[in-house]
Parts: structure tokens; C-alpha cells; sequence
């Protein structure tokens, strides 16, 4: 039996996961549009949609492990300062020799939670062979992985999809649920358990 919600109520909050709704990406700093988003605003903006916790990442392009590194500190903190309001994931850039260990020191010194990755920007495939011990470090570390997935030079939703064929075990976010390329095919038809697709900014 369906349940009917008043728009802008707070019965909002019971939609999910037992009254829980949780954000599951937000950029703090400035992004690729150069919007810029401070913890402080978002906790109002979670406070005035009645969202309960949300997913944050710092917005860097960089190729320099020391930025990245710094990166997650901060994120790291942001999350000691709110706990109960945010999840925070670290940032990476695959290609670089030290991006498995970061992500190592990412979870388990800083206890974050899971990678945010961004295909375009960085520009890279996530089905790549350089991308895979990256992978295959998530998948030990038992972490998800969320995928920019959307409005790119070539599709992104078919190199994910040979990710989760390759790596059955790795919980995927597809960011933006692959915007416009959303009906696009992926590498196989077969449904995959461990794939999530958000529908940010769609």
C-alpha cells in the first residue's frame, strides 16, 4: 500500500531506511563549475531538506599525492567534527603509483569510508589495467567506489559496467546515474548486486 508524503514535510525523512534519508554526494570546495560548498552551508541545506547524513568529498583535479593526501585529512576532520551528520570518502587520483596506498591510509588511519572517483576530469578508464589494483584495494578494503558516471567524451556507464563484470565483489556508486548516458548499454547484461546508481543533479 502506497504512503502519501505532503511536499516540503517533514514526513520526507521516513522514506528511507527507517527515517533516515542520506545524501550520498556532495562536494565540499569548489567544484568543476566553480560552485563552492563549505560544511556550514551544507549542514543548513541538510537541516532545511531534512536529510540526516551525507556523503562528502573534497573537489580536486590534482595529480600531486601530497594534495590528495592533504585532501583527506581535511575531509577527515570535517567528518571528527560532525559524526553524525557526515560520511566521508577520499579522493585519489588512479593513475598515480602511490593512489593505492593513500586509500589505505585514507580507511584505516582516517576511517574513511569509501573512494570517490572521477573518470572525466581525471581522465582516465575505470576498466583500464593502471586502474586495477585500485580496484582490487577497495574490494580488500571492503569500501564502495562512486563513479562520476555521466557527460563525458565517451561513455562511462560501459566502462563501469566491465568493472562490476570484472569485479563482482566491488559495491559501485554511479554518480548522476550516468546523466544523459543513462540508457547507454553496459559491458554485460547481467544484473549486478553490488551497483547503485544516485540520481544527483538528474
Amino acid at each position: 500500500m502506497a504512503t502519501r508524503f505532503k511536499t516540503g514535510s517533514a514526513h520526507r525523512s521516513r522514506l528511507l531506511y527507517n527515517g533516515a534519508i542520506i545524501d550520498a554526494h556532495n562536494h565540499i570546495g569548489m567544484d568543476l563549475e566553480g560552485v563552492t560548498q563549505l560544511p556550514q552551508s551544507l549542514l543548513r541545506k541538510m537541516e532545511q531538506s531534512h536529510v540526516q547524513k551525507c556523503i562528502i568529498f573534497r573537489s580536486t583535479r590534482s595529480s600531486l599525492a601530497k594534495r590528495f593526501r592533504l585532501q583527506n585529512d581535511y575531509i577527515a576532520k570535517v567528518v571528527a567534527a560532525h559524526p553524525e551528520k557526515f560520511i566521508g570518502f577520499a579522493r585519489t587520483d588512479p593513475q598515480h603509483p602511490l593512489a593505492v596506498d593513500e586509500v589505505r591510509r585514507a580507511v584505516k588511519q582516517l576511517g574513511l569510508k569509501g573512494l570517490k572517483l572521477h573518470p572525466r576530469s581525471q581522465m582516465f578508464n575505470p576498466s583500464d589495467e593502471q586502474t586495477l589494483p585500485l580496484l582490487e584495494a577497495c574490494v580488500g578494503l571492503r569500501v564502495p567506489i562512486l563513479f562520476h558516471s555521466g557527460y563525458a567524451y565517451d561513455p562511462i556507464p560501459p566502462m563501469i559496467g566491465q568493472v562490476a563484470q570484472s569485479f563482482p565483489e566491488l559495491s559501485i556508486i554511479m554518480g548522476h546515474m550516468g546523466c544523459s548516458e543513462v540508457c547507454t548499454p553496459t559491458a554485460s547484461k547481467k544484473p549486478f548486486r553490488s551497483r547503485v546508481a544516485t540520481t544527483t543533479f538528474t
